[in-house]
């Protein structure tokens, strides 16, 4: 099994690795072109089914909403909103003691691989949930194997799925807005039963099944309005709204 270290630490965040990445538009379009979803899907599914992982983590589509520079993270946080709560993600300082990674991203270089912290949040489901991920080494180096092996590691991470809710609707999706220019990200509850025009950004696996995204909240996006349930994006427009 390849040896993959991982680490977690804010300062482990690698900003030219994230800057490095495409917008969700043609990561989308990439991973669609290539057949590396239904790779991804196949390979991933019995990995994550085997470690116990598949209620609360699955992979998510590597992307970036906007430019980081050397001392900031993408950090998320949750405040009110109209009779709701809101996630809002945006560039703050590395030193953050509250930020916790929600998803990794493999960093391979050459023969040494990586697994680096790519997004954080400071939501309290996210933060129960990478502690009983992050002691998983077993598991991480399992998921690095397969994705370097089967050529997926530019592709896909490894994402915490779960938040606190943000409103009392069952119905809703979390949906992302995002915008380049502002460098800002806002994940808000939204009733939606048509996720066509939306690109999904997040897949979790259905323990005992065929891999498929599971009905639970994972993130979408869209341009104006993006869910995160499985994550989407609007397909039709570009990812900054301004």
């Amino acid at each position: 099994m390849t040896d993959v270290i991982v680490t977690s630490a804010p300062c482990d965040f690698d900003p030219r690795l994230y800057n490095a990445m495409p917008d969700v538009q043609n990561a989308d379009a990439d991973i669609r072109r290539s057949g590396a979803l239904e790779r991804a899907l196949a390979v991933m599914a019995p990995i994550f089914e085997a470690h116990d992982v598949t209620d609360f983590c699955g992979i998510n589509l590597l992307h970036k909403h906007w430019m980081v520079n050397a001392v900031e993270i993408p950090l998320q946080i949750r405040r009110p909103h109209a009779d709701a709560f809101e996630l809002v993600t945006s560039p703050r300082r590395m030193r953050n003691r509250a930020a916790t990674p929600s998803s990794w991203a493999l960093r391979v270089e050459g023969a040494a691989s990586r697994f680096v912290p790519f997004e954080f949040s400071t939501d309290a489901e996210v933060q129960r949930c990478a502690g009983l991920l992050e002691p998983k080494r077993a598991f991480f180096a399992a998921v690095g194997e397969a994705l370097i092996t089967h050529r997926l590691f530019a592709c896909f991470g490894i994402s915490i799925m779960p938040r606190v809710p943000l409103s009392d609707n069952p119905q809703a999706r979390m949906v992302e807005m995002s915008s380049a220019s502002s460098r800002a990200s806002l994940v808000r509850p939204v009733e939606i039963e048509d996720t066509s025009a939306l690109i999904q950004t997040g897949w979790m696996f259905s323990a005992g099944k065929v891999p498929k995204p599971t009905c639970q909240p994972v993130p979408y996006c869209d341009v104006e309005e993006v869910p995160i349930g499985p994550p989407y994006h609007r397909k039709t427009k570009s990812h900054d709204p301004d």
